[in-house]
């Protein structure tokens, strides 16, 4: 007879292997939890991106070639587009920026020169992107991207027509 081994109950071994399942779901479920959270901060800022950027693309282009009589809002085949217009070597030139099929476009053309709106440069996809003469000197931009996030600018251009 042996008095000195400690007696083992099978109550000590089922403590440890369900403090260890304890253990292992709270460590998935803060992992589920991770993966869900990467997921929408990832599709976010994919949101914002697209429709952030279409914004800051136009709003680049129209400071950048702001000056008297240059800018202007038109329309191309029921789209708006900001129209912008420039002399080169005695010849005038447009650059038209639209949304046509769902996407941000870009055409740069001899003044009245004929074309179809699909012949662009696609610049990036947008749901929607309007373009509207609020004022004297004020233009609204308003952008829908694929995945729904809506955001609006307003430019107030420097000179005057």
């Amino acid at each position: 007879m042996n008095f000195n081994k400690p007696k083992t109950h099978v109550i000590d071994y089922f403590f440890i292997l369900s403090l260890f399942c304890v253990f292992a779901a709270s460590a998935l479920v803060v992992v589920l939890i991770g993966v869900n959270v990467y997921k929408s901060t990832v599709t976010n800022m994919n949101e914002n991106y697209t429709s952030r950027t279409s914004l800051t693309y136009v709003l680049e282009k129209v400071r950048q070639n702001d000056g008297t009589g240059n800018i202007s809002v038109g329309d191309i085949q029921g789209q708006s587009a900001i129209i912008i217009e420039k002399i080169y070597d005695n010849v005038p030139y447009c650059t038209y920026i639209y949304a046509y099929d769902g996407e941000l476009k870009e055409l740069f053309i001899k003044k009245d020169q004929l074309f179809s709106p699909g012949e662009g440069e696609s610049i990036m996809g947008v749901k929607n992107f309007t373009i509207s003469k609020v004022g004297e000197n004020l233009i609204k931009l308003e952008t829908t991207s694929n995945e729904g996030t809506k955001l609006d600018t307003f430019i107030n251009l420097q000179s005057t027509n």
